[in-house]
């Protein structure tokens, strides 16, 4: 079982200590506080995994605790405790961001599974977070290596479309770091959460026939909302290549997706 760092708050001292011995034996490592404040004074000082918190305190209340870590330590799990447990107060729990919501009297087995999924959620946030920085390391600019005041121009020309919704062409021949240019570009977007799809075109075309419908289909798939769900519209970046053999389907496909897209902002 996983065990994790623990912080119960609660004004009721033999309850209190109860909960944090259990929480102790099940090997967690596990700090009390009796009202509010006392708590977030422990948590400014330590990142704890979770925090289990009873509603009613002495001094202000656990939606405003779940409120307070909900902005300053947004990694932290929050279990909130009550002893007049109602469905408008559980609902309004979880909206404001609690893990979950328990009523007392306490039971051990069912506050153990909440703390352990707590726990496990917790470590799912951190990994991605470890993962999305890996990626930023792997594909971002640092990755890209030039001094040359034509690549400082290009470094400079990816932070300024980075962010945009303009369409980019990026140009080069094979081994030359397109696709290198393309992911930097993603990655420094605040579409980097979204995936990054890649397109091998070096496909023969000259046995295909794209009659308009066809073309309008594909232009659906690749972003027109009005037909499906398009991959663009959902904020995705996608990179084609080979574009020598597709230059005129895929000038056709892009100039219908900008044209419906614009269609659709108009209206």
């Amino acid at each position: 079982m996983t065990q994790g760092s623990l912080l119960v708050v609660d004004d009721d001292r033999p309850l209190l200590e109860s909960m944090a011995d259990y929480l102790r034996s099940l090997g967690h490592r596990t700090e009390t506080a009796v009202d509010c404040q006392e708590a977030m004074a422990r948590m400014k000082e330590y990142p704890f995994d979770a925090v289990i918190c009873d509603v009613n305190l002495p001094d202000q209340d656990g939606f405003h605790l779940l409120e307070w870590a909900h902005e300053a330590v947004p990694d932290t799990q929050v279990i909130l405790l009550t002893g007049f447990g109602t469905i408008e107060s559980a609902v309004d729990a979880i909206r404001l961001g609690a893990f979950d919501y328990l009523t007392k009297p306490i039971i051990e087995d069912e506050l153990n599974f909440s703390i352990r999924r707590a726990l496990g959620q917790k470590q799912i946030v951190t990994e991605n977070k470890q993962l999305k920085q890996a990626l930023n390391q792997r594909f971002g600019m640092g990755n890209i290596v030039g001094h040359d005041y034509r690549m400082l121009k290009m470094f400079d020309l990816i932070e300024s479309v980075s962010d945009t919704r303009t369409t980019v062409l990026v140009l080069g021949e094979s081994g030359t770091g397109k696709t290198m240019t393309a992911r930097a570009i993603h990655q420094m977007s605040n579409r980097r959460d979204k995936p990054f799809v890649e397109v091998a075109c070096g496909v023969d075309v000259g046995i295909v026939r794209i009659d308009r419908d066809r073309r309008r289909q594909v232009a659906a798939d690749l972003g027109d909302g009005r037909a499906c769900p398009g991959r663009l519209r959902r904020g995705r970046h996608v990179i084609k290549t080979a574009l020598e053999k597709l230059e005129p389907v895929v000038a056709r496909v892009v100039d219908d997706a900008a044209g419906h897209r614009h269609a659709n902002e108009g209206t």
